[in-house]
């Protein structure tokens, strides 16, 4: 009677799910693909979006420090009314009265000839951050490729889980039928029955949390391709490749040179200890001197309102116009400027010296990630033999259960085992596909991780 009653709470709670599934959403499941998934995570990634950002604002730094090799053009003007007494006694004494229009121009040019190679420094470094900002989106992408695989892939080893949950409830069930009709006729006693009743329970409560768990899964890796988790999505089923690598792609110390050479994040190191570098040199300008040339045009007009010169009105008939007096009344300046700073309170040689303790943790960080790539590459070809050992272990093992349960099963119904030893094979049987399962995902997952820890 119990078994009844928590087959039927079973079947309700599955249909109310099914229900709800279907109240939810109207429209049909939309199913991604792994590579589908892989493409939706590269787009709408925050960290993509970001670095995409930086690489801009490094592009925006060059075209900066490329300007500062060029003149500059700067154009002013000014239009002022003056009006007042003056008294002007550059020879006689003489008291000018007047108010008048000023109307005032200049274009003036400055450029750079030496100051201490700073200019050069400064694009040397840019160019490098530059380089140094693509190097770390593309690492960030092959970072958001493993992690959206190795999701996707806990999907699909939670649905083969799921399967095996489901086919295992599914036969404790008919077992619990079969055994109600024997118990009924005699044939077994009632201790078999509620062992077999206790055991249901038990593998029902398995594929719950074994649904739940495929759920959360699905959740998760939704949220890491930034899509709304209450939409209807369901994902394609994926060929695990369990073939072997060759020997030189599992060959430790061949996989760490090729990693060497190819590693976005240690070429990013590396551009950022030369950037380093060229900063030390920016900052030591400071101790050189400076050579710039300036030229400029200047133009000026006036009109006179009003003009008094010791009291008599000196006002002319008639004044130039504007345009032939700015056109006319111009001057040109040239000047070549050369200046060194003798002491500037200890500025530069702090500059100096923050710039090598920097490049010194530049330094420190290089090594760090040369020091990583070997960790890795060594953890990573240690996970990949294992994986290979339990594929192969796990297969035996999944044959060696299905054997012992199929063979029990037959001596269970011939009265020649008792019930203890079919469910002991029979939960044999299930944690052996699980092993299985893991193993051929497992295997598949550390190849990609290779990938990935060398630079692929």
């Amino acid at each position: 009677m119990n078994s009844m009653v928590c087959t039927q709470v079973w079947v309700f709670v599955v249909g109310l799910m099914v229900n709800m599934s279907v109240a939810r959403g109207q429209e049909p499941a939309k199913t991604l693909t792994m590579e589908e998934c892989i493409q939706l995570a590269l787009t709408n990634s925050t960290t993509v979006v970001k670095g995409v950002n930086a690489v801009e604002l490094s592009g925006a730094q060059v075209l900066a420090a490329h300007g500062q090799f060029l003149p500059d053009a700067v154009v002013g003007g000014a239009l002022s009314y003056t009006g007042g007494t003056n008294l002007l006694t550059v020879t006689l004494p003489t008291l000018v009265n007047s108010q008048r229009t000023n109307i005032t121009y200049q274009i003036t040019s400055s450029i750079n000839i030496y100051n201490g190679y700073s200019n050069r420094a400064a694009l040397k470094a840019a160019l490098l951050n530059k380089e140094m900002a693509e190097l770390s989106l593309e690492r960030a992408r092959q970072q958001i490729k493993l992690d959206v695989t190795q999701a996707y892939l806990q999907v699909m080893l939670d649905i083969q889980i799921a399967g095996f949950a489901r086919q295992n409830f599914e036969t404790s069930q008919q077992r619990e039928d079969q055994l109600k009709e024997l118990v009924r006729v005699g044939r077994r006693p009632s201790s078999d029955l509620f062992q077999q009743q206790a055991q249901t329970s038990l593998d029902q409560q398995f594929l719950t949390n074994s649904l739940n768990k495929l759920n959360n899964d699905k959740i998760l890796l939704l949220q890491r391709l930034r899509l709304d988790p209450s939409g209807n999505y369901e994902f394609a089923e994926l060929a695990i490749d369990e073939t072997p690598l060759s020997s030189d792609d599992s060959n430790e110390q061949t996989l760490i040179e090729r990693a060497r050479g190819q590693r976005a994040d240690l070429k990013s190191s590396q551009r950022s200890q030369d950037a380093a570098l060229w900063y030390i040199r920016r900052n030591k300008s400071g101790y050189l001197p400076r050579v710039s040339m300036n030229a400029g045009a200047f133009g000026v007009g006036a009109n006179f309102s009003k003009l008094y010169v010791n009291g008599n009105d000196a006002l002319p008939a008639s004044q130039r116009p504007w345009g032939t007096q700015l056109t006319d009344q111009i001057y040109g300046v040239m000047a070549l400027n050369v200046g060194w700073t003798i002491f500037d309170k200890y500025v530069t040689k702090s500059n100096v010296a923050m710039a090598r303790l920097n490049a010194d943790n530049a330094r420190v960080d290089f090594e760090n990630v040369n020091i990583q790539i070997v960790s890795e590459i060594r953890q990573a070809v240690g996970n990949y033999n294992a994986a290979v050992q339990q594929t192969e272990t796990s297969q035996k093992g999944l044959l060696a259960a299905t054997q012992a349960f199929e063979t029990l099963t037959g001596r269970y119904q011939v009265g020649s085992a008792n019930f203890i030893e079919l469910t002991n094979a029979q939960n044999n049987l299930l944690f052996a596909k699980q092993n299985r399962a893991q193993a051929g995902i497992g295997l598949f997952l550390q190849k990609k991780a290779i990938d990935f820890y060398v630079g692929n």
